[in-house]
């Protein structure tokens, strides 16, 4: 089974106080944030899971670098983006897989494995 963890910029324990009263299911304690940098915090959630093989899906350039920079697949997701058009230009010079929404990617992952 898959496990979801959060990895976000914004204060650790406003995530893990509000995160969990707006979505179902979210476990306050896989949750990441700062003041711990964002490649620090995917690391440690890669080391946590003992996961050779994880995947960060992010909406920001700053997502994408920090997924490379703790050596992890990124998959940029641009429907909520505040800069949709950077984080597109930005995959497509370093060969990152990017779509509108999660949804699109489950799409496509579903006709490439079918």
């Amino acid at each position: 089974m898959n496990a979801v963890y959060v990895v976000s910029a914004s204060d650790q324990g406003e995530l893990r106080e509000l995160l969990p009263l707006r979505v179902d299911g979210i476990d306050p304690q896989k949750i990441y944030g700062g003041p711990t940098q964002k490649f620090q915090n995917i690391i440690e959630v890669a080391d946590l899971v003992e996961a050779k093989n994880i995947t960060f899906y992010g909406d920001s350039v700053q997502d994408a670098k920090a997924a490379i920079q703790a050596g992890v697949t990124f998959i940029g997701l641009y429907k909520y983006s505040a800069d949709p058009d950077s984080l597109k230009y930005f995959c497509k010079q370093n060969n990152l897989l990017i779509f509108k929404s999660y949804n699109q990617y489950k799409i496509f992952f579903f006709l490439k494995i079918g």
